[in-house]
């Protein structure tokens, strides 16, 4: 095939991509900017908790609760729809400053976000082909975490020049953004064979496929305590900066930076030679490897060795995302993809929540250096008592999310 024949269709991918990657800088802008913006509030402590609740938790309760709608509607259209209206409560959140709306839009940008990922997780087979969706995932997690760094550093810049104003705008404009390139997902037709599907039994289906598939269920079990034990880092890397490495505040972002980096080289360039070992492997090794550099880090005070830590953590950390969707795709027909992809982020998300929130405490309480060990130890006991079951499952029994078929007795 010549490149002028498949040079539109590169450049179709790279409009998603690029869309998505702008999307979630838009994000970051979005919940920088509330935060900075609550601590100006009467009661600052309170509302900047619920910004960081209400960009987080509807990922948790929305997402298996509106995913039917990914396997039901056309994505394209459904992907422009959402982020219409979230480019609408963007804007709206330029004006109404008051906390309660704040928190009320926020929620509400949580919730469309909620939706449009996993149904982009669920179109990437689509427009790569089911051969190439591994390269697709790796250049969506890599625009994530582009716009993750370059994020927080634009907002605190925008919200000193003008006090946050210019970032709200520019996030309802990555909002329209990604809405047009919606226009280039590939046309569907998955819903009809769901149109008869009750709503709650199409939401039973996708959480099914976490406990039915072997496969499924054994990545998604270890990386769940993996995930609580790992995301202690999140918050205890704050104090771990001032506390034990007494480095200037600035370091935190360096070590943030070395995260990215080592993100965004696996999900660009190393990931599907490594992808060769098998899903499951992958995830064992990959958390194995988390847990050592979470070791590192607590054990040894030298900023060059938290560097080199943060920047295999991260690579580590996008190996098991990256392993973990291409097992949901391998596993699941398209029909069901949504679904899974919900109910399957709706489960680490709150794991996440849950050890970044309790990282801060135990830094505070523990010291940062002993909650890193913690970190570590719980991560690596996660990847072994795992283990048994990941290296002996067999790796060619597909599960099939029913709509027409009755799901299997309990």
């Amino acid at each position: 095939m010549t490149s002028a024949q498949t040079s539109p269709r590169a450049k179709t991918k790279w409009a998603i991509i690029g869309a998505y990657g702008l999307s979630v800088l838009g994000d970051e802008l979005a919940i920088i900017t509330l935060m900075l913006r609550a601590r100006q509030s009467a009661h600052a402590g309170w509302v900047v908790s619920g910004v960081l609740v209400a960009a987080f938790l509807p990922v948790v309760i929305a997402g298996p609760l509106l995913a039917p709608l990914i396997d039901r509607l056309s994505r394209s259209t459904l992907i422009r729809v959402v982020s219409l209206g979230q480019a609408t409560v963007a804007a709206l959140l330029v004006h109404h400053t008051a906390p309660i709306f704040t928190l009320l839009l926020m929620t509400l940008l949580s919730i469309g976000t909620a939706v449009v990922t996993p149904t982009l997780l669920a179109v990437i087979p689509d427009l790569y082909g089911e051969s190439a969706a591994v390269r697709g995932y790796g250049q969506l997690e890599a625009a994530r975490n582009v716009g993750i760094v370059v994020g927080p550093a634009l907002a605190g810049l925008l919200f000193a020049a003008g006090g946050g104003s210019a970032a709200l705008v520019i996030d309802a404009l990555t909002f329209v953004i990604i809405a047009l390139a919606s226009f280039f997902v590939p046309t569907d037709e998955v819903g009809d064979a769901l149109a008869a599907t009750g709503w709650w039994r199409s939401i039973r289906e996708g959480s099914s496929v976490i406990l039915v598939n072997p496969q499924i269920r054994s990545g998604v079990l270890a990386l769940f305590g993996a995930v609580l034990f790992s995301s202690l880092a999140n918050t205890a890397l704050v104090f771990y900066v001032s506390d034990v490495l007494r480095a200037p505040s600035s370091s935190y972002g360096w070590l943030i930076t070395a995260q990215a980096f080592g993100s965004v080289l696996v999900a660009s360039r190393l990931f599907q030679p490594m992808l060769r070992v098998g899903h499951t492997r992958l995830l064992f090794m990959a958390t194995l490897v988390l847990a050592v550099s979470r070791l590192a880090l607590g054990a040894i005070s030298i900023f060059a060795v938290a560097v080199a830590a943060c920047v295999i953590a991260g690579a580590c950390v996008t190996a098991q995302n990256l392993a973990l969707r291409d097992l949901v795709k391998t596993n699941v027909p398209s029909q069901g993809r949504g679904r899974a992809f919900a109910a399957v982020g709706s489960l680490l998300t709150s794991a996440n929540i849950g050890g970044t929130a309790t990282g801060g405490p135990l830094a505070t309480t523990l010291g940062a250096s002993h909650t890193l060990l913690l970190s570590g130890i719980g991560t690596g006991l996660a990847a072994l008592a795992a283990a048994p079951r990941l290296f002996t499952i067999r790796h060619s029994v597909p599960y099939f999310i029913r709509s027409e078929i009755e799901l299997p007795e309990r």
